[in-house]
């Protein structure tokens, strides 16, 4: 059986040196904006004849505390030193050794520089989580605090939204706090003001933009592969345990005929672009022994329609990464898919599923990356039929993600207001509400393993458009 906070003994202390040089409220009127989300989609899934999400065949006992087992306090665990080199300086970082399975949340720069920071920090300590997942680089292409980079002080890319990023993240390792810098790539308006040539153009030579009004940096550019990872790289030095890429894809609101990609598009796909680029991130951050995960869509799984559409090919991509995170929120998941009349409306057995078909997917890699996937934190009013989210629809998900075999997982809501009833304190055994179970009725397991079994991909992609969405909602940014 696992505990879910691991005693560590003493660990000798590590130096590791790297080679070359390297250059945003717990209501249901609007807490849940999905990062890097398309759309929910319709009927879009991929076949499973194969998989059968059979909840009976996985030990629960092997990835859950029994009930007799309370939630254990934190005991301190040792840090280790790494020597970074970012341009002519040599750094040394400390970062946590050994740290245990991730249960984390999303916070976003503004609150993490907020005096509501402390509410979050209590929550993690006082709780199972053990985790935070803190923008570094934000969708707007912003710098979350004040770091030493060239070009991110050139591009005035810098908004000090955390002050002391050292003592800040020295303070959260002092709590044993797992501490990851998340980079949104592709998606960069900022870039398209201060350095154009790097973004997506139309044909006719002017930036493109999507419907949100923001701008797009180029994949097929070897310039912002660079860019991405020295900035990766410069935050893994400043004490981030761990860097996860977000947005690590092409925009989906414009026609490839209608854009001028360059440098080898035409040679190249999109899926093997953005594969050799999570492949050179991870070479390059895996000489500084940084840790490296990946976001992507949870719908490109198994899914040939979705992956040709944003170039994420899920198991090419996971290949090289140490973790890919796939973003599987139940409200993301059009009806029917997996016999499901409307997937937000039961979790466990949308988590279940999905989890299943990762399994899948990734079984035939010689080497397989740690899945940790991203659950949903908040309600989807946009999806029709769909019912404000609970605390045990949270933890239906967390229980799914359990029982499809895996023990890590992170909560999203882009406005920082988590659910904690759906966790389990420190000292307890059930979750603050004392029910594992959905609030809502759920399909059977035994239902939803026959119409997987039975469903047939569908060609049909609603690109980056919002099933009954209001019309104030931005794509690529839902708020409900």
């Amino acid at each position: 059986m696992k505990s879910h906070k691991i005693i560590y003994g003493i660990i000798a202390l590590v130096l590791a040196s790297c080679q070359g040089k390297v250059e945003n409220k717990n209501n249901d009127k609007a807490d849940g904006i999905s990062h890097d989300s398309v759309a929910t989609l319709v009927d879009s899934i991929p076949s499973a004849d194969s998989i059968s999400i059979n909840k009976d065949s996985v030990s629960r006992d092997s990835v859950v505390m029994a009930d007799s087992m309370p939630i254990p306090r934190i005991v301190p665990r040792e840090l280790i030193e790494q020597t970074l080199q970012f341009d002519d300086t040599f750094i040394v970082r400390k970062t946590l050794k050994n740290h245990p399975p991730v249960k984390g949340i999303y916070v976003s720069g503004p609150i993490a520089g907020h005096s509501r920071f402390k509410e979050l920090l209590e929550m993690v300590e006082t709780t199972e989580l053990n985790a935070m997942v803190i923008d570094v680089k934000n969708d707007n292409g912003n710098v979350t605090y004040n770091m030493e980079h060239k070009l991110v002080n050139e591009f005035k890319a810098n908004i000090r939204y955390i002050r002391g990023i050292q003592s800040f993240l020295a303070n959260l390792h002092s709590k044993n706090i797992y501490v990851i810098g998340r980079v949104v790539a592709f998606r960069d308006p900022l870039l398209a003001k201060k350095n154009p040539d790097w973004c997506v153009h139309r044909k006719d030579g002017s930036i493109y933009y999507d419907r949100a009004g923001l701008a797009w940096v180029n994949p097929y550019n070897r310039e912002v592969w660079k860019y991405l990872v020295s900035i990766g790289k410069r935050a893994a030095a400043d004490g981030f345990d761990e860097i996860q890429f977000d947005y690590i894809r092409f925009s989906t609101e414009v026609k490839d005929s209608e854009v001028n990609y360059g440098y080898g598009s035409d040679t190249m796909s999109k899926q093997q672009v953005i594969t050799e680029f999570v492949k050179y991130s991870a070479e390059e951050f895996g000489k500084c022994g940084i840790a490296f995960s990946a976001d992507v869509f949870g719908t490109v799984i198994d899914n040939d329609v979705d992956t040709r559409l944003v170039g994420q090919n899920y198991a090419d991509m996971g290949k090289y990464v140490s973790t890919i995170s796939p973003m599987i929120y139940p409200s993301h998941y059009g009806p029917k898919v997996f016999g499901i009349p409307i997937p937000n409306n039961a979790p466990y057995q949308t988590i279940l599923g999905s989890m299943k078909l990762s399994k899948k997917v990734l079984d035939s890699l010689d080497r397989k990356p740690n899945v940790r996937a991203w659950l949903q934190d908040f309600s989807a009013p946009w999806v029709a039929g769909a019912r404000p989210y609970t605390a045990a629809d949270v933890r239906a998900q967390i229980d799914a993600i359990y029982d499809a075999g895996y023990d890590e997982w992170l909560l999203w809501n882009a406005s920082v207001r988590y659910r904690k009833e759906a966790l389990i304190r420190v000292g307890d055994t059930v979750p603050a509400y004392k029910k594992y179970k959905s609030a809502a009725p759920q399909k059977s397991v035994s239902s939803i393993t026959d119409s997987v079994n039975n469903q047939k991909k569908s060609d049909i992609v609603a690109k980056d458009s919002i099933v009954a969405a209001p019309s104030n909602i931005k794509k690529d940014s839902i708020s409900d």
